[in-house]
């Protein structure tokens, strides 16, 4: 598992075991304490340390459902090996578990979407389940004003149920103030960077659908339904940001790092 380079000869100038492991205890310290330091400047992030020959360079937050961790399997490598497809680079990643808070944050736009978008729906559950109730006439007038009543409500309820996807834990279950640690539920976060980087994911990801994406994208293949579709990506450049603060993808000067924390406090405990 191992990589290296050779040169013209043949000869072998450059050797990266996939493992790195220290034969005693003062050297894993040795080795501990090298990774720390060195996590934020080396690690974590690697955004714009390329330079690109092409115009418009971007950077696309996609997250990994879910589903694809509710029992190992191969599902989020094959995820990731579809989206390579696109020649763009990992720059970051983050496995984590996204909190009721944070799923309220990163699926807040949608709730007004739904508003709108699945009235008709709810106008037509009306129709059907009231049309034969009376002994008058149920129009599709009458459908259309206990959708507009209902609208709200049920935009709030499917909002509640992608948010309990993709946190495990139903909203109206715990108290608001423990929606910033409340998760049962693992995402792996990866930002990659390149020309058209948006385009070339969202192509690659496929229809929202999972039955009307195209053949050999990752929603065709791995997704499910609407909600348990495979993987999400960010829609615009503006969206990215959002996300990316989101789930904690960006960084900048005053950057701290979980790793190097971890370390730190290991180390000084022993």
């Amino acid at each position: 598992f191992g990589d290296f380079i050779r040169d013209r000869d043949g000869h072998i100038r450059h050797f990266e075991p996939a493992v790195i492991t220290c034969p005693d205890p003062s050297l894993n310290d040795q080795h501990l304490k090298l990774l720390a330091d060195h996590a934020v400047a080396d690690g974590g992030i690697l955004e714009g340390r390329y330079e690109y020959d092409a115009p418009n360079v971007e950077c696309s937050l996609v997250m990994l459902k879910p589903d694809n961790f509710y029992r190992p399997s191969r599902r989020p490598g094959n995820i990731i090996d579809t989206f390579s497809l696109t020649g763009l680079r990992i720059v970051g990643t983050k496995l984590f578990n996204m909190t009721v808070a944070k799923g309220q944050e990163f699926y807040g736009p949608l709730e007004e979407i739904f508003a709108s978008k699945l009235k008709f729906l709810v106008a037509k559950g009306a129709m059907d389940a009231l049309k034969d109730t009376f002994d008058f006439e149920f129009t599709d007038a009458d459908a259309d004003v206990l959708a507009d009543h209902l609208a709200q409500r049920n935009a709030s309820c499917e909002f509640n149920k992608i948010v309990e996807y993709m946190t495990g834990v139903d909203p109206n279950s715990v108290d608001q103030s423990e929606w910033p640690t409340a998760s049962n539920a693992k995402c792996l976060a990866m930002l990659y960077e390149g020309p058209d980087a948006i385009a070339k994911i969202r192509e690659v990801l496929g229809s929202t659908d999972p039955s009307k994406a195209e053949p050999g994208t990752v929603r065709s293949d791995f997704g499910r339904d609407l909600m348990r579709n495979g993987a999400h990506a960010s829609d615009s450049p503006e969206n990215a940001i959002r996300e990316r603060n989101i789930v904690g993808l960006f960084k900048d000067e005053t950057d701290t790092c979980d790793v190097a924390e971890l370390i730190n406090a290991y180390l000084n405990d022993r």
